[in-house]
This record gives structure tokens, C-alpha cells and sequence, in this order.
């Protein structure tokens, strides 16, 4: 939490969101580097019928492909849907570059 308000109160707040992505969703740098808005469903986005918490499509882990992660933290979800929001005009397959994530450390 204080590497995420780091990050915010120095002005980048994709990068907090990006860190308290990691933490609470238990994601692998390499993990998180790879998602894109598409990968972010909520529970009212209807693609998921009945799964009452955010999830994350994987395409690739450590431990195998097509995998996902759960965001059961739902006092996170504004920060996402904000970060899905701004990153959704680059089109469905947006990318954000948490890549510089440990570089910013």
C-alpha cells in the first residue's frame, strides 16, 4: 500500500493501480505486464454469469496458459473500471505498460 500511494501522490496513478492489482490479485510481474482491457470482466459485465467478483484473463503464466486471477477486493474496482476506461480508447486490445513497474521501485 505504500509503494501504491507512492505512486499516486508522485502523479501516476495507473502505476499505484497497478501495484495494488499485484498485490491483490496475486500476479506475477510478467503477469500483469500482459494485460490488456479486454482481460478485466466485472460481475455486471454479463460475460461471467453469476461470479460475484472482478476477474482477470491470464493468457500466459508461470504455471500454464488461459488462466485467470480473481479481484475479490471490491473496494479496488473503481481505481479498475477508471484504468479500464482510459485505456479502452486504445482500442479492446489496449495495452498498459506496467513493464516499468520495478523500474519506478
Amino acid at each position: 500500500l505504500v509503494v501504491a500511494h507512492y505512486f499516486v501522490q508522485a502523479g501516476d496513478f495507473e502505476m499505484g493501480i497497478g501495484v495494488l492489482v499485484h498485490f491483490c490479485a496475486l500476479l506475477r510481474i510478467s503477469e500483469l505486464a500482459q494485460l490488456t482491457v479486454a482481460d478485466l470482466v466485472f460481475p455486471e459485465d454479463g460475460k461471467l454469469y453469476g461470479v460475484p467478483f472482478a476477474v482477470l484473463a491470464l493468457r500466459h503464466t508461470k504455471t500454464g496458459d488461459d488462466l485467470s486471477a480473481e479481484v475479490r477486493a471490491a473496494w479496488l474496482w473503481p481505481a479498475l473500471r477508471w484504468w479500464r476506461g482510459v485505456r479502452a480508447t486504445g482500442g479492446p486490445r489496449a495495452r498498459r505498460c506496467f513493464r516499468g513497474l520495478w523500474a519506478k521501485i
